[in-house]
């Protein structure tokens, strides 16, 4: 029995098109002749499952299997069965055991040279522009303390250097684009820049990591028993602004980024560990993996999808993070 079978019982005749193709009218849609079959076509595992389809119009496809698990409402096994064929040994469910990579060396001494001197000029150059300082303190909540600390810095136009004089291996130049200089450090020591760019181009990100930096997560986690994990390193700076002597903090920089080895042995260790990556889909997604530290707890914000925007909506995050820790 194939698919050509499954398709008379229904009532449908396919008329033999060319190659092993047949053309019929679809079974839900009804479309006239948008129902391709193959009735000796296999699926990717190369099992013989009765033939495959295609409807052009609803885009409903799959095996024979599929056809009645839709049309008869039948289970795998009972389709299988219904078919009079042999589904074979089911494959055993993988389980993925993750490993933390061990901590990322710094980038080089001449890396680091030159990354220092651009955040040491770009962070002056903030400090003097009144309308990005005006908008990192109404936008993302920052006060004039912070931002020094941090030494957050401005870049008012793109800048393009050799790779060989930031001690990279040759090749395109290294691009630093007009915007927000984000950098992070581990120790005394930069170890990253990211930009956010003053412009932010339709189909790309508006954040760009400057090449040579590793991808270590913002930490600002001295002796607090608790941590919060967000993505945005802004956000990081924020809580630790409001909330640092309740919690350390963590700013990822991307829902995807895995601590390393270092990390994950303290994130083992907390109390509480916050998850409050962004209330949109790759942070629900990213979530999962964060529910392997004892102390884990979703904590989401209230307004918005991130801590800044709930601050601007009027909840403090001083008061969210006390309550988070509850």
């Amino acid at each position: 029995m194939n698919i050509l079978d499954l398709l008379q019982i229904d009532g449908i005749q396919a008329e033999h098109v060319s190659k092993g193709e047949y053309h019929s009218p679809c079974p839900e849609c009804g479309g006239v002749d948008r129902f391709s079959s193959w009735p000796d076509r296999q699926n990717s595992n190369g099992r013989y499952f009765a033939g495959r389809f295609c409807c052009r119009g609803c885009n409903w496809n799959g095996d024979g299997v599929n056809y009645l698990q839709k049309r008869k409402g039948l289970t795998f096994m009972q389709a299988v069965k219904k078919l009079e064929l042999n589904a074979g040994p089911m494959p055993e469910k993988i389980i993925r055991v993750w490993t933390p990579a061990p901590q990322k060396e710094a980038p080089g001494a001449l890396w680091q040279s030159k990354a220092n001197a651009f955040v040491v000029h770009c962070s002056e150059q903030l400090q003097g522009n009144s309308v990005a300082m005006a908008w990192l303190k109404s936008e993302r909540g920052l006060n004039p303390e912070t931002v020094k600390a941090s030494r957050l810095g401005w870049n008012s136009k793109d800048v393009y250097q050799s790779r060989e004089s930031w001690g990279l291996p040759p090749g395109k130049k290294i691009w630093l684009p007009a915007g927000l200089i984000i950098p992070n450090y581990t120790g005394d020591a930069v170890t990253r820049i990211r930009i956010r760019r003053s412009e932010s181009p339709p189909d790309e990100s508006r954040y760009r990591n400057v090449s040579g930096s590793n991808m270590q997560p913002m930490t600002l986690w001295a002796d607090q028993q608790a941590v919060c994990v967000v993505e945005s390193e802004l956000d990081c700076l924020l809580i630790n602004q409001e909330a640092g002597e309740l919690v350390g903090v963590v700013g990822l920089g991307s829902a995807q980024i895995k601590p390393d080895a270092e990390l994950h042995n303290r994130l083992m260790n907390a109390k509480t560990v916050l998850c409050s990556l962004d209330a949109d889909g790759p942070g629900a997604k990213a979530v999962s993996f964060w529910r392997r530290y004892p102390g884990f707890k979703r904590w989401m914000v209230v307004r918005g999808k991130d801590p800044t925007e709930q601050q601007k909506a009027g909840i403090a995050v001083d008061q969210w993070i006390k309550a988070g820790l509850i």
